[in-house]
């Protein structure tokens, strides 16, 4: 977003090529700030099964636990790009999954 208004805000006040530039500069510090922030997992989620509660993503739908966990699995897989096989509910990200 930062970018996008970096842009709109700037080619109201100056040329293109000064505009294109502050642009690509302050998408660049923005992805240098949030890096940190990319790939946290709080320290009070030590188990997998932890993150099943905050998988639910409105009060108007009736999940199962299974729906949860299936999608609470997906999610871990993709986002840590583990193996299938190496996913279990009561795995701990540190000790099991090698995250640090």
């Amino acid at each position: 977003m930062l970018p996008v208004a970096t842009f709109g805000a700037l080619m109201t006040v100056t040329h293109y090529a000064m505009a294109t530039a502050c642009t690509v500069l302050a998408g660049w510090v923005a992805t240098r700030i949030t890096r940190p922030f990319r790939s946290r997992i709080p320290s009070r989620f030590s188990q997998l099964r932890n993150l099943v509660p905050y998988a639910v993503t409105s009060e108007a739908m009736v999940w199962t636990r299974d729906q949860v966990a299936c999608l609470v699995r997906k999610l871990v897989v993709d986002q840590l790009c583990l193996e299938e096989e190496r996913y279990r509910e009561d795995a701990h990200f540190i000790k099991d999954l090698g995250l640090e």
